[in-house]
């Protein structure tokens, strides 16, 4: 009778021992300490529904899950930096669904013989326990890579992107070694785990009905009340729910064009966005003169010419392509409460204003119908997609031909810029930066801004050539940081320092000199690349219902003070930036 009290008491000491050692917190507070006596309350009726007594192989599947649901994730609770997250009750969700899965895993095991089911069950069974350990592999992943729980935000890029993206992040965080041995680790567990449904030699047992019953049914509310809640079912259904949200944007989008009014002041001739990919203006001469490096030698040389402005405060509005394009690119910003009323696409302001409209991209083209990216560039005119995706950005150059000379165009030049992983971005037989007192991954990540300054430099050659163009724009989506990339995982401000600068044709300069004024005016102020939509409409002399003058950098009206300035969406401030310096 003494090992039905002491083997459960035994099992879930080795789980609070790992917590107390992983040095989460207030484990031993009722908030804490309730995970255990229910865990003890159901190991001995589950006992005593089956009859034989808890070291006995039938549990061994059961133990698993509740091992691989408790023990890791209060691991990663327990080192992360934020003190609430160490708390030992943030974890009752995932503590909760590895408690019921060793009910419904030794329940099933003890049933399938009586019941002549046995292959249904240990179909479910080996599902189970494959996600238990997918799910606490990726969270101890994440923890190596970015020392945080995993977060919300991070899990809607993994719904929007490709497999070669994925492999891509994975390779750049991991390296080729560490992600191997994962494979093979993960390959090792799939086969153990069945090996221990199918091979082990278990006794058939008559587990008591009703009592049976009454476990089952306990771990059954458990397991409904905590599964929404815990990992990474909660986090999948958060980036559903801001999915979700997208498309409802898209489909108010059709009702705002039709109360969309464009006052157009004046005509001006074909237009450039050109859109980088995770650029950081802190590693670019031509923003920070104190790189020891050049690493813009071309833009270096345009700064200070007439007709070309370079703003020093240029910040992201989220560290996120998906995320920060859909401010980019729309009249959502971070300070109009990022209302769906505001979603009026900048190419629907070309459009109104006669433009002929153009995306051409170097990324991948998504095929889901809430990526905003994907509904955006479906408005242009006109759209030309690299293929295959994510090669070479010196490719643009020729889908660029394909624009005519002739006509007034608003064209979008999305690039691979400097996009993980860096060694993709450039030429094989380019030679790699050497950057003083930085590692080789900070050099190979300069080499790729490198290569995207003599892109830029091709494509302002080759739209002089062909276009005169009055205006061109180029910006990057957000920045990166050298260690944790551009994840929300572990946000620093590095992920938001991005380059902006804009050139006004000599004819665009003197048709509008006061433009002209209020650029060079604001070239040291702070301005977040949410605002890119209304300084377009400004520089296509088009205000219209979804436009707001302080927003406009070629705007008079111009104000972003920095108390109000704002990255993430809303959740922090620029003016807590550490590397923030205003003369």
């Amino acid at each position: 009778m003494l090992y039905i009290l002491l083997e459960p008491l035994l099992l879930v000491g080795l789980v609070y021992l790992a917590a107390a050692l992983s040095h989460c917190l207030f484990i031993f507070k009722w908030r804490g300490l309730r995970f255990g006596l229910l865990s003890f309350v159901l190991c001995i009726l589950l006992e005593c529904s089956i009859g034989l007594p808890l070291h006995h192989s039938l549990y061994l599947p059961g133990i698993l899950v509740y091992l691989l649901q408790t023990i890791p994730y209060a691991f990663v609770r327990g080192h992360v930096s934020v003190v609430e997250e160490r708390d030992y009750g943030e974890g009752k969700h995932e503590y909760f669904l590895g408690l019921c899965g060793l009910v419904f895993l030794s329940l099933g095991e003890a049933w399938k013989g009586q019941l002549g089911i046995s292959l249904p069950v240990t179909v479910l069974e080996w599902l189970y326990l494959s996600f238990s350990f997918s799910a606490a592999v990726t969270w101890v992943v994440y923890y190596f890579m970015y020392h945080n729980v995993f977060q919300l935000e991070d899990m809607l890029p993994v719904l929007l992107t490709d497999r070669k993206e994925a492999k891509d992040f994975l390779c750049a965080g991991l390296g080729w070694k560490r992600l191997s041995a994962g494979i093979i680790l993960i390959l090792f567990y799939l086969a153990f785990s069945l090996g221990i449904l199918i091979l082990r030699p278990v006794e058939i047992t008559s587990p008591a009905a009703p009592l049976s019953i009454v476990t089952a049914v306990i771990a059954f509310l458990f397991f409904r009340t905590n599964l929404k809640k815990a990992f990474p079912v909660r986090h999948f259904l958060g980036a559903r729910a801001i999915e979700k949200y997208m498309v409802y944007t898209q489909k108010q989008h059709q009702k705002n064009l039709e109360k969309l009014v464009v006052n157009q002041k004046g005509k001006t001739g074909t237009l450039l966005l050109i859109i980088g990919e995770s650029a950081n203006r802190d590693h670019m001469k031509a923003f920070n003169p104190d790189y020891p490096i050049d690493t813009t030698p071309w833009q270096t040389s345009m700064k200070g010419k007439k007709g070309w402005y370079f703003f020093s405060h240029g910040y992201s509005n989220f560290s996120q392509t998906a995320r920060a394009l859909s401010m980019v690119l729309t009249g959502i910003n971070q300070y109009n409460h990022q209302s769906a009323d505001w979603f009026i696409t900048i190419l629907d302001i070309a459009k109104a204003c006669g433009k002929d409209t153009w995306w051409i991209s170097n990324q991948a083209k998504a095929d889901r119908a809430s990526d905003y990216t994907a509904y955006i560039s479906g408005r242009a005119d006109h759209e030309l997609w690299t293929n295959p995706s994510k090669g070479d950005d010196a490719r643009l150059l020729d889908l660029l031909e394909q624009v005519p000379e002739e006509g007034s165009h608003f064209i979008i030049l999305h690039l691979m810029g400097s996009h993980l992983r860096y060694e993709s971005r450039v030429p094989p037989d380019r030679k790699i930066l050497k950057t003083p007192g930085q590692s080789a991954h900070v050099g190979l990540y300069d080499t790729t801004l490198k290569y995207t300054d003599e892109i830029l430099r091709r494509i302002m050659e080759k739209a002089e050539e062909k276009f005169h163009p009055s205006a061109v724009v180029y910006v990057s989506d957000h920045s990166e940081d050298m260690k944790y990339t551009h994840g929300t995982g572990h946000f620093t401000y590095d992920m938001l320092h991005i380059p902006l600068w804009i050139y006004l044709s000599p004819e665009m300069e003197k048709a509008l000199p006061q433009m002209a004024e209020e650029l060079v005016l604001h070239e040291n102020r702070i301005f977040t690349n949410d605002l890119i939509f209304d300084t377009l409409c400004g520089i296509l002399q088009a205000p219209n219902t979804a436009y707001t003058p302080c927003f406009d950098l070629t705007s008079p009206n111009y104000d972003l003070p920095l108390e109000e300035a704002r990255g993430q969406h809303g959740k922090v401030k620029i003016s807590k930036d550490p590397a923030l310096k205003i003369e």
